[in-house]
């Protein structure tokens, strides 16, 4: 059975405060999973999402889940009710779950001809609140349920962080969650601050205006990958860990670029030779391969597959593309510089000099390259020379902030450069 998470309950929800789901993290690291989850018959997640997300191989191997025969609409007020009666929510955000409850209570009483009583009992709130609904408003204030909109005062200082967490591209839902305010104030927060911004000369030695040149993502791109927005990457560019264990990604790769690819747009992904049948088994249903493209290391750093007794001077790089390609002609061979192995800043490391070569036959200026496995950055270091735009996601905080500093100074390094050529 896969289980996930359910995304139309994920976006209706403030995630958990950064602290909070720290707390969560700690608990099951020193005690496991305490609660089990609830899931329908699909596998999509009613209650336990983070659970689920710090410790999804305990619970499938334990089997601690419990799954519900519930339509969605009933399921997904049980999920409202149960993570809202259990997280500290302020009242601007329980409002906004309080617009949602009453939408699809309303929906029930009227197409499903449920009872007031049995639509209380899913909400676990009064069956008078589910009657108030029902002639009152929802902005209607003197009532528990439906609270006023609170104000809360956001210091200066405040707002310029505010603003600084959404430029690095962290996610406007979490920001707001950490601050028990709405992600909409979070929204016009983050416009109002890069507004004054951008009336501001940008210096030569600057930072990188984060917003519009790359975006840095920490988290797990399974899930990260839904908060992009669909058709809105050129080509993706990518070198997932190779070994077995691994394999599952090469589906999520495939799925979000079928989902987040631009029509023809291609991915570039490479790969160990061990493997390879498995990867396109993962990669094709959603997908059309097009080529393999040879990604020579010459000299020194041919690695030993001791299994196969091989040492290998290539690796394929797999391109696939989100329909027919229409692009331009691309040589099928990239070269990394004779020896430069470059494992500084990750032991997965690539050379800048080979990915150079291949982000510029497979991409032109002011694309938007996407790497989802960034590591510690060498895709978005190149594509920041070569004047695209990236957005790189990991799972690892230490090398999301590596990258950060390396695409920054390459940034900027260009920057200077190309005013210098003027």
């Amino acid at each position: 059975m896969e289980i996930r998470p359910w995304n139309r309950l994920v976006e209706t929800l403030p995630p958990l405060a950064g602290y909070e789901f720290e707390a969560l993290k700690a608990s099951i690291t020193e005690h496991g999973v305490l609660q089990r989850i609830l899931v329908l018959p699909n596998g999509h997640i009613i209650d336990g999402t983070h659970r689920w997300k710090i410790a999804p191989d305990k619970i499938l191997d334990d089997k601690l889940y419990d799954i519900l025969n519930l339509d969605d609409d009933t399921a997904f007020l049980l999920g409202l009710a149960m993570n809202s009666a259990r997280r500290q929510m302020s009242l601007e955000q329980i409002k906004e779950i309080r617009k949602k409850q009453k939408e699809i209570a309303l929906a029930l009483r009227k197409n499903e001809r449920m009872s007031q009583e049995k639509v209380a009992g899913i909400l676990g709130v009064a069956q008078q609140t589910i009657d108030l609904w029902e002639g009152t408003s929802i902005t209607t204030t003197g009532n528990t349920c439906n609270p006023p909109d609170l104000r809360i005062k956001v210091p200066k200082k405040e707002k310029e962080k505010i603003a600084q967490r959404a430029a690095a591209g962290e996610s406007q839902v979490q920001i707001a969650a950490d601050y028990k305010i709405s992600q909409q104030r979070i929204s016009q927060i983050a416009k109002q601050t890069k507004g004054k911004e951008s009336r501001k000369k940008l210096e030569v030695n600057g930072d990188l205006a984060e917003d519009s040149r790359y975006r840095l993502i920490t988290g797990n791109f399974a899930f990260e990958y839904e908060r992009l927005t669909a058709e809105s990457i050129d080509v993706i560019i990518t070198d997932p860990p190779y070994s077995k264990k691994y394999l599952d990604l090469y589906t999520t790769l495939a799925k979000a670029g079928g989902v987040l690819l631009r029509p023809s747009g291609s991915l570039l992904v490479m790969t160990g030779q061990s493997y390879l049948p498995e990867v396109f088994e993962r990669l094709t249903p959603h997908l059309t391969y097009h080529w393999i493209v040879a990604y020579l290391t010459p000299g020194g750093q041919a690695p030993q597959i001791w299994p196969k007794k091989v040492n290998t001077f290539w690796k394929p790089v797999l391109w696939f593309t989100k329909g027919k390609y229409s692009g331009d002609w691309i040589g099928d061979v990239v070269r990394s510089a004779v020896n430069d192995n470059d494992k500084t800043y990750h032991q997965w490391g690539q050379s800048e000099s080979g990915f150079t070569d291949l982000v510029k036959r497979f991409s032109k200026e002011g694309d938007v390259v996407l790497d989802p496995f960034m590591g510690a950055g060498t895709t978005g270091v190149v594509a920041a020379r070569l004047g695209r735009r990236f957005i790189g996601i990991d799972i690892s905080a230490e090398q999301t902030a590596i990258a950060r500093e390396r695409i920054q100074r390459a940034g900027n390094e260009a920057v200077v450069s190309n005013s210098a050529s003027r």
